[in-house]
């Protein structure tokens, strides 16, 4: 039976690399998102069978089917190949992963073809082995029925650290299997699928050093084994105990490195881009903590959420069920420092920014947060301590931390420190011999103000005595950073509080450039300033979600934020039912006419616009600004706002001097009343460029759109969708004025903001796809 396995999967994964290769180029629809969640599954399980059964010796009795074999699969797999590269052409657009694509088949074939040599020629048995990031990245995907498949193929006899043995021992040996290794693995495989439940220090440790390099084959002569493997064997484990303990220590270094770090730059703070975005992150989510309230409703929701993706894992249920039963706030340390759990699952979502996990895991960071500031509390520690850290950086991190000597860094997470220095010294040399740039000592002197407590017994393993534990977004000054060794580096920090003037300027100024009633909305208003527009959607349909029914007030900002978010993205129907949901709540405690009503009438108007119906948004930008204007203390960035809402309407009904008429009012307003950086500012100006471009006069559209362009790369990220739009106007506009090679360098910065934001499929890339397109066939005819 398992001789036929071998020779049918490889069949079955070819074929379904055709399959899905065919599912991409004609049927995959890339705005669905079950589709998404599926593309190329299938194949993506399979595809390890074809590469496997290289592994295979020919059998004597089989030896002339296998040419004919391999002619069949070598056949389909360029089949597939050339399906892809279709598809990257013509679905894609995209020329340059078509390329990489072709070379890629090219080297395949290559590769099958002298593999298939050696085999079948020279009789070699050629040792097939799987390249860690993309045996990584199978795993990630792996199914039930895979586990079953491999071992047929898996050869237990050597074990390296690219092999497919080494990977099934040392996942199933882990510290939970407790000899149930089939449940252990099945564990690790499920909890790939799902992304979260799982260390990403397995990724970090395949790519590092190995432990155990293959050998030749036994079955071979020296002479021939000689020509394809003279690795030798660096480590030689003589039990499974050794190994695991080893594969452990792998994972926490693995651990150590993805602790993320962030630094607060020592230079003057005008715009949010001054800042490393996962400072300000981490400290609104610091803020969450600090003020969101929780319920054991929360807890509920996220043992229900656990338990969705372990529902066919024995051993992952064991681990939600021991939580559910036995978690108190008082054991949220010992929770923690237990990495096969919330450790990885915590870590991990704060690297990834998985708002939807943080948000279920906010009563954990909260008991954390609290359990650790009560335990330094009642210490009463009068005397500063320090304490150490070991990890290893990039060379981009460290490069920023030696720029900003004396300036501000934080640890994103909760931190595990230790009180010996050659402890840490350890971690960083094991980190830098595994593969980090750099190997890094934080030495951090710690002020009796910062919460920073013992582990003395509280933590999983209970053996932690030379360990301390710090709350998220502890932030230190640099004060030195010095060399202690080859690619050794140590950094001198120490704690400040919150009378730190550039710590008091960085609050100051994120007070006054992210607003919000609560600190959830501050994070999403965050996002939005950011330019992260689903993540900002993301957060917003959160506090919808817990936000009680009768919160009218919170609900209608909600509903608000959430209609401007889906218009920002296009999405116009859900737009406008946010809108009129949210009109409908603000009259519920507000009359007709009042002024905090204006901005919504005012973007339904928007929306309904973009959509078509310019007599329903004429109507209801005409109520926006009569309220404006009869409101005892004028708004005037409002009031320009709906002079210029109604001069788009009027363009859009062909009435452009009417149109500019309103634009220049609007103008008039801004320079009199509003600073000179106002967003509302360069809204203008681009519409004015817009009428004088309609109208042909190119010269003062470019003058115009440059304005805009001026004030935007100020006041948003170099990714801002705005920043697209301005892109794509100057683009036109310098076509019309026949400078080609400048239109074309606008055009390509518009779409590649569009990809980065919306991706390939969505309707704004494909028109900024179709303007570089006409504009590069144009210069070629001219050219030609």
């Amino acid at each position: 039976m398992s001789t036929l396995l071998r020779w049918v999967l490889p069949l079955f994964a070819v074929f379904a690399y055709i399959g899905d290769a065919v599912w991409l180029t004609v049927v995959y629809d890339p705005e669905s998102e079950e589709q998404q969640n599926y593309a190329g599954l299938t194949s993506t399980i399979f595809i390890l069978f074809y590469y496997l059964q290289y592994d295979v010796k020919i059998d004597s009795e089989r030896r002339k089917l296998w040419i004919p074999y391999q002619t069949i699969l070598f056949l389909a797999i360029e089949a597939g190949d050339i399906l892809y590269i279709v598809y990257y052409r013509y679905r894609e657009r995209d020329l340059g992963l078509m390329i990489v694509f072709i070379i890629y088949t090219v080297i395949d074939a290559g590769f099958v073809i002298c593999v298939g040599y050696l085999k079948y020629k020279r009789k070699l048995h050629v040792k097939m082995e799987i390249t860690k990031e993309a045996f990584f990245h199978l795993m990630s995907r792996l199914e039930v029925l895979l586990i079953v498949l491999i071992p047929l193929y898996a050869n237990y006899d050597v074990i390296s650290t690219n092999s497919i043995a080494f990977f099934i021992l040392n996942v199933v040996m882990t510290k939970n299997a407790m000899g149930n290794e089939y449940s252990a693995l099945l564990n690790a495989a499920l909890g790939n699928a799902l992304g979260i439940f799982i260390s990403p220090a397995l990724v970090f440790y395949f790519m590092s050093n190995p432990i155990v390099n293959s050998l030749p084959d036994s079955s071979s002569s020296g002479k021939q084994t000689a020509c394809v493997d003279q690795r030798k064997v660096t480590r030689v484990f003589t039990s499974m105990e050794s190994l695991v303990e080893v594969f452990k220590q792998h994972v926490s270094l693995a651990n150590y490195n993805l602790i993320p770090i962030s630094v607060l730059p020592t230079i003057s703070l005008q715009h949010l881009n001054d800042i490393d975005w996962s400072f300000t992150f981490t400290y609104l989510l610091k803020e969450l903590l600090l003020t969101m309230d929780n319920s054991k409703a929360e807890k509920k929701e996220f043992v229900n959420l656990c338990r969705k993706y372990f529902k066919a894992n024995p051993l992952g249920l064991n681990i939600i069920d021991e939580f559910q039963k036995t978690y108190q706030q008082t054991s949220a340390i010992q929770w923690y420092t237990r990495e096969d759990f919330i450790y990885s699952v915590w870590n991990k979502a704060l690297r990834i920014e998985n708002m939807q996990i943080i948000m279920h895991m906010v009563f954990f960071a909260q008991d954390l947060y609290r359990q650790i500031v009560q335990i330094h509390t009642d210490m009463k520690r009068q005397n500063s301590i320090s304490v150490f850290h070991g990890q290893g950086l990039s060379k981009t991190m460290f490069n920023k931390l030696q720029q900003n000597k004396t300036g501000l860094m934080s640890f994103n997470t909760f931190l595990v420190t230790h009180a010996s220095g050659q402890d840490a010294i350890d971690w960083a040399r094991r980190s830098y011999d595994h593969g980090s740039d750099f190997g890094i000592v934080f030495q951090m002197e710690v002020d009796t103000s910062t919460p920073i407590i013992p582990l003395n017994g509280t933590d999983y393993k209970s053996d932690s005595n030379s360990k301390f534990l710090l709350p998220l977004h502890s932030t230190f000054r640099i004060r030195e950073i010095k060399s202690i060794g080859e690619q050794l580096w140590q950094i001198n920090l120490t704690s400040i509080n919150t009378n730190d003037q550039s710590f008091a300027r960085f609050i100051h100024f994120i007070d006054q450039e992210v607003c919000g009633s609560t600190a959830l909305s501050r994070l999403g208003n965050f996002h939005l300033k950011m330019g992260k527009i689903n993540e900002a959607i993301e957060l917003y349909l959160i506090m919808l979600e817990i936000t009680s029914d009768r919160e009218n007030q919170l609900l209608a900002h909600i509903h608000h934020q959430l209609g401007y978010l889906y218009n920002e993205i296009c999405n116009l129907t859900k737009a406008r039912i946010h809108y009129e949901k949210s009109i409908q709540l603000y009259l519920t405690y507000l009359p007709a006419n009042d002024p905090s009503l204006s901005n919504s009438y005012s973007n339904l108007a928007v929306v309904l616009k973009r959509q078509g119906d310019l007599v329903g948004a004429m109507k209801y930008h005409q109520h926006g600004l009569s309220i404006d204007l009869k409101a005892p203390q004028p708004d005037y960035e409002q009031i320009a706002t709906r002079y210029n809402n109604i001069g788009v309407v009027l363009r859009d009904q062909n009435k452009y001097s009417e149109a500019l008429d309103y634009y220049q009012r609007a103008l008039k307003i801004e320079l009199e009343h509003l600073p000179p950086t106002q967003p509302i500012l360069a809204t203008t100006y681009n519409n004015i460029a817009d009428i004088h471009r309609l109208q042909e006069n190119f010269a003062t559209a470019l003058e115009f759109y440059q304005k805009t362009l001026a004030i935007e790369q100020i006041i948003f990220s170099m990714k801002h969708p705005s920043l697209a739009i301005t892109y794509f106007n100057i683009a036109v506009t310098l076509d019309g004025m026949n400078r080609l090679n400048e239109a074309i360098e606008h055009a390509s910065k518009a779409l590649e903001i569009n990809q980065h934001i919306f991706g390939s499929d969505h309707e704004e890339t494909i028109e900024n796809q179709a303007l570089l397109d006409m504009l590069r066939s144009k210069r070629s005819g001219n050219s030609s």
